[in-house]
This record gives structure tokens, sequence and C-alpha cells, in this order.
């Protein structure tokens, strides 16, 4: 795996940060393969579902885009829906736009094991992947889900092909469905072929697969059980996409035997980044990959891939439009203008890219105000996330004093600054302590740092979440925008409360950490590559997947980590954040 940078070889500090594992008996990633379990764990992908089951032992969906994909561990399958044609709205409101909206759960497409005694397990996962499988003893269906993906690709090992839909399949290559019906697929080569196959809903589905079987390749409509299947046992690659046309139908005739195996992120410099994509190509395949992009890729995404005449539509991001990855280089390359790099730049500092004005100090009192501000008494809530909120404007305050008495350095605004600093400082010592009521701890079950305060009430949903990764981007931004104000008005405050700076450092790794060789923290904990955002939501399910939730406290974190970096002159965190 590519990665940004190397860290991670020592574990929070334990005079810091007490170890726990009580998450597990609140929610636990029952669901990650054994291999991956003692490491660190990813709690806030958009594949979250994944990772532990439901209340009635089941699993939610996860959204691939322009896919949704059902698993069910009862009945040992993996169904694909496309539901862009589902969606239901609501009433207008007052405005003229639809109150809301929302997808039912309809699985479109379903591979189904015939082994019920498969077990389901999320073997592995990267920056912009995820490996899945439901398998016993020999024999499996496996599956790699991305973003973007324009195949449901299946590795069937010993098992046959089974397909069905809570649609109904109204008809195979043209030819209707009718009693217990043969149907033979198009041979593309000794080993790989295609068919199309109808639902009752409309839809069509091509489906190609390349591999070999125990007996012949043709396909019979089981009309009791309603699954199109083979007789025999088959050991290869099933891929199905949804089509509308019959330029669609070419356009995935042409990229069949391809797709998306792994995906990592890297970064060189500030001026772009790459998605490094793992291509599988089956047997003789030799053609570029066809993988789907949101709206921000393209137009940074560079001429290395080509536009491909394909649109599909995901959930809730709008079209999706396909492109190629190329078997030359294998990967995306996403390069940023030069104008938006030197707007980011001028953002990226501790005051506003220009001064107050004169007239406006005195036409708003701001002296007066902030003076009042600053003499009265500072104190902080309990909470973590209101602790931190009150910590930043206490900071802003004293950033403020800070200008205001470097434009006019009278005595009173001088002092004044000395007065706003020395305070916050205070502050700041007793937080950086973590000897509160409720202190932070170091969770050994995904790898992170928490609030212990969930288990002292046996209470997960205490302080929004937190115990279970929900908002620490949002609760640990202020935290770290606040410390590296400190730092930036007295760069020696670094150096003199040491422990503060480590309990600091802790919460930037918490929820940035950009490297792939930290056993203590997963990489990039909240924020997708892919999408572009983060997401807010931790560990516990969601039937309509995770949400990003507060677009401003998440552009905070991401700030005040960007100032971190350059007060500590931590370099291993520009690069990402400046991205």
């Amino acid at each position: 795996m590519t990665h940004t940078n190397h860290e991670g070889a020592n574990p929070p500090d334990p005079s810091l940060f007490k170890s726990t594992d009580e998450l597990r008996a609140f929610v636990s990633p029952t669901n990650v393969s054994p291999t991956k379990a003692n490491g660190p764990i990813p709690t806030n992908s958009w594949w979250g579902n994944l990772l532990s089951n439901n209340a009635s032992g089941n699993l939610d969906p996860v959204y691939p885009s322009p896919y949704a994909v059902f698993i069910n561990k009862v009945d040992a399958s993996i169904a694909c829906s496309y539901l862009f044609e589902s969606m239901h709205k609501g009433p207008l409101n007052e405005n003229g736009a639809i109150s809301y909206y929302y997808f039912p759960k309809i699985s479109n497409l379903i591979f189904t094991s015939s082994d019920m005694n498969a077990k389901f397990e999320v073997e592995d996962w990267d920056d912009l992947t995820v490996q899945i499988a439901l398998k016993n003893g020999e024999s499996y269906l496996r599956t790699v889900l991305a973003l973007g993906q324009a195949f449901m690709t299946i590795e069937h090992y010993n098992l046959p092909i089974r397909l069905s839909s809570e649609n109904g399949i109204e008809s195979v290559n043209g030819m209707p469905v009718v009693g217990n019906a043969e149907f033979q697929g198009t041979q593309l080569g000794s080993d790989s072929g295609k068919l199309v196959v109808g639902l009752n809903n409309g839809q069509k589905w091509f489906i190609w697969w390349s591999g070999v079987s125990s007996s012949s390749m043709d396909f019979v409509y089981d009309k009791i059980n309603k699954i199109l299947k083979t007789q025999g046992k088959f050991c290869g690659v099933v891929q199905a996409a949804v089509f509308h046309s019959d330029d669609q139908l070419s356009t995935f005739e042409k990229y069949a035997g391809s797709y998306v195996n792994r995906g990592v992120v890297r970064c060189n410099d500030c001026h772009g980044f790459e998605y490094m994509w793992q291509i599988k190509r089956i047997g003789t395949v030799t053609s570029p990959a066809l993988h789907f992009a949101m709206e921000h890729h393209r137009h940074i995404l560079t001429i290395d891939s080509k536009m491909v005449p394909l649109i599909l539509h995901s959930h809730t991001r709008g079209p999706m439009q396909a492109y190629t990855i190329e078997a030359s280089q294998d990967l995306w390359r996403f390069q940023f203008p030069h104008s938006e790099e030197v707007e980011l730049a001028s953002c990226s500092q501790f005051h506003c890219p220009r001064d107050p004005k004169p007239d406006d100090i005195k036409d708003f009192h701001v002296v007066d105000v902030l003076m009042e501000e600053v003499l009265s008494p500072w104190s902080l809530p309990n909470s973590y996330y209101f602790k931190g909120k009150a910590l930043q404007k206490y900071g802003t305050m004293c950033l403020l004093s800070a200008k205001l008495s470097s434009l006019d350095d009278a005595p009173i605004l001088v002092d004044l600054a000395a007065t706003a600093l020395k305070k916050f400082k205070a502050l700041l010592d007793d937080v950086g302590s973590n000897s509160c009521d409720y202190p932070l701890v170091y969770d050994e079950v995904y790898k992170g740092v928490i609030t212990s305060e969930a288990f002292a009430k046996h209470d997960i949903n205490v302080e929004f979440g937190n115990a279970v990764y929900n908002d620490h981007h949002y609760h640990y931004g202020y935290f770290i925008t606040a410390t590296s104000i400190a730092y930036y008005l007295d760069p020696s405050y670094m150096h003199t409360n040491v422990k503060l700076f480590e309990w600091i450092s802790t919460l930037v790794r918490d929820v940035l950490n950009s490297s792939s060789n930290d056993e203590f923290f997963p990489r990039f904990r909240h924020f997708d590559w892919f999408l572009g955002h983060s997401y807010s939501h931790g560990v516990t399910c969601v039937v309509d997947g995770k949400d990003e939730e507060s677009t401003s406290e998440e552009i905070n974190c991401l700030y005040g980590c960007n100032l971190w970096a350059q007060v500590t002159e931590n370099t291993k965190y520009e690069l990402p954040l400046l991205l």
C-alpha cells in the first residue's frame, strides 16, 4: 500500500490514555476477518454497515454508487440494485422542492450461494475498496466493492451461478421465462460468455462470466425457487451491470472482464493527488477498466483517463460519468487549478486575510466588547464538544487581542492581549492533563480515542455518540484549533506543557492519521477521498447509510489540523490538509 508518511510505531501515552476494550460489550466488529480484527478498523467508512450486525442479526445496506448492495447472512446472498428509478419523492415544500426522498430496499439482482452454511466476512480494505465474502471451507462468493464501480463483480469458487430477483425474472436474452426453461448464453470464447436478464420492473441486466464449470454453462430456470442457475459448480468471475439502451449494453460488453480490485490514494505534492488502482483483468482481457466518477472529479481529472459516453445515477449525489482506467498506468490523476491553491493559501492562516479597518474597529466598539469578554470569568463546560467550542472561542479572542495590539501598541491593548493569553493557557493546562470526570481513553477494539463517559453511564449515546466514533473530527477539531492558536501566540508554550502537546497530537492522530503503517489508529478515519468529504456517523448501523452532517465543523477540523501542522512544523499532515 502506498502511504503519505510513516508514523505510528508507538501507542498513545498510557499515562494520559488508559486502554480499554469495554466498547466490545456494546458494539463489536463481529464480521471482520480474524486476520484483520487486531489492527485498526475503519469506523466512519461508507461501507461501515458491514462491520457488525443490525438489531435483527443481519446487515444494513451499503451504497457503492451507482449501485446499492444488500447482504443477507441468513440466505447467504449478495444483492445488487440500481434504485434511481425507484426513488420515492415526498410532497413539495413551500420553496417548491421535494420535502424528502428515499429509496426502497429492493434487491434487483441476487447472487445466492448454494451453501447455506456460508459465513459472511469482511476480509480486507484500503482507501477506496472493501473486500467481502460468503464462504464455507473451499467454497465462496467474494466481491470487492468500490464507490463508482461499473460492474457488480462476484468471484465464485466451487459454487453454481444462482441468480434471482425480488422483482422477478421476466426474460433471458429476450426470451420469456416459462416453466423450467433452459437458456444458453452467448459464448465469447472457450471459457467466457454473456446473457441479458430482463426483470418484471423493466430493468435489464447484462451478465458476463469467465471461468470453468464442472458441467455445461447452460442456465436453467428453477420455477419453484425462481432462480436462474447453472447445473454444475463454477470457478470464475461473474459480472453484472444495469443498462438502458443498446449503446450502454455495447459499452458494458466492451469493458467486461476487468474491475477495480484495490485502490490507494497517493499525494506527492499539494497540487494534486492520484488514485492508484489495482485492476484485475480476467483471462486474456487487456482492455482498460471502466469506472464511474462523480461531478467533482470531472473538473480536476487529467486527460490520462478517457470519458466514456455512459451515465448512471448515484443515490444522493447526482449523475455519475464513466471513465476508463487505462491499462498502461492503472491510475486516475487529479490536478487542482492554480487559482484555487492561491485562494486556499490565503485562508490557511491564523488571522483573516485582511486586517480590520480602523474605522470599523471604532464604529463597532470592538475594543470595548473585547475587553468585556476577556475580563469576564472564563470557564469550560463538562462536555467535550462544548468544551472544545468554548476553547476555540477564547482562542479567537486571544487572536483578536493580539491583532489589535499589533495595530496599536497602546498599553491597554498590550495588557489585554497578555491577560487573554494567560487565561487561555490556564484553561488549556487543565484540559491537557486529561483528568476531568470522564477522561478520554484508548479503545483497543477499533483503535481510537473515545470518551469514558459511555462506560460509566452504560450509554453509548452520551457525548453525541463519541464512544462509538460519532463526530470525532468535530469534537477534537476545536481542541486542535485552540491549542494551535496558543502555540502560534506563544511558541515556547509548546515545550512548557508536554502533556498538552501529547494529548493534542493524539487527537490529531485519531481524526487525521495519514499513515498506513500506524498499528494504533486507522488511516483517514473520517475523510473519504472518493466522495471528497468526511462522514460523521460511527460504528453503529444505519439503514440509509452514513451522513456527513456538518460541513462547517469538518472544515474547522481540517483548518485546525492545518494550523497544527504549521506551528509544529509537522509536514506529514500538510499535504493531505492542503488537498
